[in-house]
């Protein structure tokens, strides 16, 4: 089998996977929920409301990842994010809000997992500052999720924009390498240099840069909030005594939280943190890369898992 023909066989393969991957997130998210509703525990508190923002974000992701079907590749200084024209026959420019969204509730469950881990600190460690406590204050986290989400889906929607420069690099590795053709298919793009052409010269992209650095930032902040918690729940979570009831509840959520973070850390934020610096060495993606949209779609059936 020769390259080509292997491209083109790991852009198919992952429109399966999404479909099973989709059913199955239903199916895991549904039985998280029981889980939670038939627990006999008084002392999830607001982390439910938590649980039950991300379970609903989760599944939005997968409905937008299964109907796009995205597959993310770099040419050149170019990182691309492409989708073929859907069965519903929908205006490009309806696929671009829909990327937008679909960038959004990735950012949004980038947040949510350190925020997560915040609400963990916040109660197993006793902080005086009491983050979580009213509903105030949860409206006032959620707001702060969505607000990030939204800023990551508008630099889509209005920074990553089809323009004749990305055009004349991708059209021909759509057309050869992934055997699709370029008028039935919807992009964003990141780019942060750019070839003038009335002098040839190459000169930075603010607007790419804008939205690299922003993004790059949230995944960065996300990482170490969540590392940061980590370890002082760690060392606060060595302390408690085995025998009371409320510690014991706080061990048992504060292991299912590790495999919750590790499972989006390996998974969304180093690939995706990777992906966003990598058009700075003007390599080819291809066929490796075909695989994130793989782990990007089981994330959602994973990451119930680890709390149920």
């Amino acid at each position: 089998m020769d390259h080509k023909m292997l491209v083109r066989v790991f852009t198919h393969f992952p429109v399966v996977i999404n479909w099973f991957a989709f059913f199955l997130a239903l199916l895991m998210n549904y039985f998280l929920t029981y889980c939670i509703r038939s627990s006999e525990t008084k002392h999830f508190g607001n982390y439910e409301k938590m649980m039950y923002a991300n379970m609903a974000n989760l599944l939005f992701f997968s409905t937008l990842h299964t109907y796009l079907h995205p597959i993310i590749s770099i040419e050149r200084n170019v990182l691309y994010v492409f989708t073929r024209l859907d069965f519903f026959q929908l205006p490009k420019l309806s696929i671009r809000i829909l990327m937008a969204l679909y960038g959004m509730s990735y950012c949004m469950s980038l947040v949510l997992c350190a925020v997560t881990f915040i609400y963990r600190f916040d109660r197993v460690c006793h902080s005086t500052l009491q983050y979580f406590q009213t509903r105030k204050q949860m409206l006032l986290w959620l707001f702060v999720v969505f607000s990030l989400g939204l800023y990551w889906g508008f630099c889509i929607f209005h920074f990553a924009q089809a323009t004749p420069y990305v055009d004349k690099i991708i059209e021909k590795p759509l057309e050869e390498d992934f055997g699709v053709a370029f008028v039935n298919t919807t992009y964003v793009a990141a780019v942060y240099e750019i070839q003038n052409l009335e002098t040839g010269l190459t000169e930075w992209n603010q607007s790419g840069l804008v939205m690299g650095i922003s993004f790059g930032t949230i995944i960065v902040g996300s990482m170490v909030t969540i590392f940061f918690c980590v370890g002082r729940v760690w060392m606060k979570v060595n302390t408690f005594v085995h025998s009371q009831i409320f510690d014991k509840v706080q061990k048992e959520l504060f292991k299912a939280q590790c495999l919750q973070a590790l499972i989006p850390v390996a998974v969304i934020f180093i690939p995706i943190l990777s992906f966003l610096a990598l058009p700075m060495l003007n390599i080819h993606g291809y066929t490796g890369l075909s695989f994130v949209s793989v782990f990007i779609g089981l994330y959602p059936v994973i990451d119930p898992i680890a709390l149920m």
